[in-house]
């Protein structure tokens, strides 16, 4: 159970629990009263299987978590009418005693139905069920200072637990809300903070790979340890151009990095003529960075090595994706790191061309 789902839970809780009060108590309540009550059988058993249908509709809504208005009007309309039926047909002396057992029962049905409303809803309805009461004294002159205070007290006890438990369920929904606000904040915090870890873990791989290679490379030319005219520096010289361009293209935020790198890699050397051809078939599903690096370090450095054209071709599917290169100069160094990721690379030469593959295949084993 998420975090979340816990916070909910307890409003579910004592949705349930009031409901089962709501049907215990009217189910005790109804035997003892019907016994012998003027109102006859048939509105007795009418307002039973009233309150108990709203109680039971109010579990389901509890359980399934939804949330009603039109219905819980209906509803309420409905238990009051039963209920004003019932008090009507007894004889007014007997108004706030055990035959008039409906308002009990009705407080609790109501504060089932009600759960999620404005508390004032509540108060509406006890109101309403109180002064069902009074009209029924009043009509028949019954206003004795015995008699109201009778009533006043019945009045007192089908309301106030009811009222103070719709209280109770307003609070513990704030409660909720904000426990569920809280937890949203810190899961965005927690993720802002393993983004932000992340990216300064890519930030210093990508500072040790230009470390390894491009910077010795830049400070043999700095110190003319090696010549710019040489054949041999300037092809190290554009395959580091074009690792740097991968390396800068690993921080955007695109569909498809690997695509993307190689896009980037493809553009370098394309900037100093070569005929690049891009050829892809299916969709590189989403691979971590590491993994990219040793798919593609071999093949596009061979690209990167390519003296007038070059054919990319990449192949994938749900478990492997397949990088091959076809240019006619020189084949780039192979990465070291490829087995750990189940890379496997080859390089097959002949005059004046050079083919370099690269296949990852998906493996249960999750490299160290």
């Amino acid at each position: 159970m998420t975090a979340e789902r816990g916070h909910r839970w307890y409003l579910t809780a004592f949705g349930i629990g009031v409901c089962m009060v709501a049907v215990v108590n009217t189910v005790s309540t109804f035997p003892f009263a019907v016994v012998s009550n003027p109102a006859g059988l048939t509105r007795n058993l009418l307002c039973l299987g009233v309150l108990l249908a709203a109680t039971g509709a109010s579990a389901l809504r509890v359980v399934r978590g939804t949330q009603w208005r039109v219905l819980a009007a209906v509803w309420i309309a409905a238990i009051l009418t039963a209920s004003a039926l019932l008090r009507s047909a007894l004889p007014p002396d007997q108004i706030a005693s055990i035959p008039d057992w409906s308002p009990g029962p009705l407080g609790f049905v109501a504060l089932a139905v009600l759960l999620g409303q404005r508390v004032i809803f509540m108060v509406g309805t006890q109101v309403v069920n109180v002064l069902i009461g009074f009209l029924c004294l009043l009509s028949a002159g019954l206003l004795d200072l015995d008699t109201l205070i009778r009533f006043g007290s019945n009045a007192v006890g089908i309301s106030v637990f009811q009222i103070a438990g719709a209280l109770f369920y307003r609070q513990l929904e704030r409660v909720a809300t904000a426990a569920e606000r809280d937890q949203r904040i810190r899961q965005e915090l927690d993720a802002r903070d393993a983004t932000a870890i992340q990216l300064a873990a890519d930030r210093a791989q990508r500072s040790g790979a230009i470390e390894s290679t491009i910077v010795p490379l830049l400070r043999a030319i700095a110190d003319g340890s090696a010549d710019p005219q040489d054949p041999l520096v300037r092809t190290a010289a554009r395959v580091e151009s074009a690792r740097m361009r991968r390396l800068f293209a690993e921080i955007d935020a695109v569909d498809d990095p690997t695509l993307h790198e190689v896009r980037a890699s493809i553009q370098a050397v394309e900037r100093l003529g070569v005929a690049v051809v891009l050829e892809t078939r299916g969709r590189v599903a989403a691979l971590p960075v590491a993994l990219r690096r040793a798919l593609l370090e071999t093949p596009m450095s061979t690209l990167a090595s390519a003296i007038s054209s070059a054919r990319v071709v990449i192949i994938a599917d749900d478990g492997s994706v397949s990088v091959s290169v076809v240019t006619d100069g020189p084949p780039g160094p192979v990465q070291p790191d490829g087995a750990r990721w189940h890379v496997q690379t080859s390089t097959t030469t002949a005059p004046e061309v050079t083919w370099t593959q690269s296949i990852w295949t998906r493996s249960e084993e999750a490299p160290p």
